[in-house]
């Protein structure tokens, strides 16, 4: 027989996992034996099975066919399922703010933030005005006083559910006298 296990990729913790054994090929009546082993001590039989991982990390996972035809032979593939860690946001700024002046902007800052894979990071910004910024760093000038919900959206670019996180922060901004 010969073993396909598919191909690698990234998930979410959590994320149910399917994995599909039918391009493999063998020789016989077309019963294989599928043996799948997870990387992370568990493993299941049959020529799809799913599977979810707890824990972020690189898990090789390899799939074992054995020929049903009684000549004992078998093929195993292997590919690397990444398990992504979510970034880690750190998010600074003021909590209050000062506006009727011609030097009345406010400093956010979320450089501190990373990703535990190692990945880089981009940043999207929501002020709660309607205004929008990029980059670890921004200024920000509110045109009128209130509370607004200030949002930092930090993405590692894996593309799956744990790619991206939110933090937000709280910030009163008040009418200069």
């Amino acid at each position: 027989p010969g073993a396909e296990a598919g191909f690698d990729r990234i998930v979410s913790p959590g994320e149910e996992v399917v994995f599909k054994g039918t391009a493999s090929v063998g020789e016989g009546d077309g019963t294989n034996s599928f043996q799948w082993e997870f990387g992370d001590g568990d493993g299941a039989e049959g020529e799809q099975v799913t599977h979810q991982y707890d824990a972020p990390g690189d898990y090789r996972v390899r799939l074992t066919v054995g020929d049903a035809s009684g000549g004992g032979c078998v093929s195993s593939d292997d590919i690397t399922v990444r398990v992504n860690s979510p970034p880690v946001v750190v998010l600074m700024g003021p909590g209050e703010a000062v506006v009727g002046g011609a030097h009345d902007c406010v400093f956010f800052d979320a450089s501190g933030s990373y990703d535990p894979d190692g990945d880089g990071v981009t940043f999207l910004w929501d002020f709660g005005d309607g205004g929008k910024g990029r980059g670890a760093r921004v200024l920000h000038c509110f045109e009128n006083p209130g509370q607004y919900t200030v949002s930092v959206f930090v993405d590692d670019g894996n593309g799956v559910e744990s790619s991206v996180v939110c933090k937000r922060m709280g910030i009163t901004v008040y009418e200069r006298k």
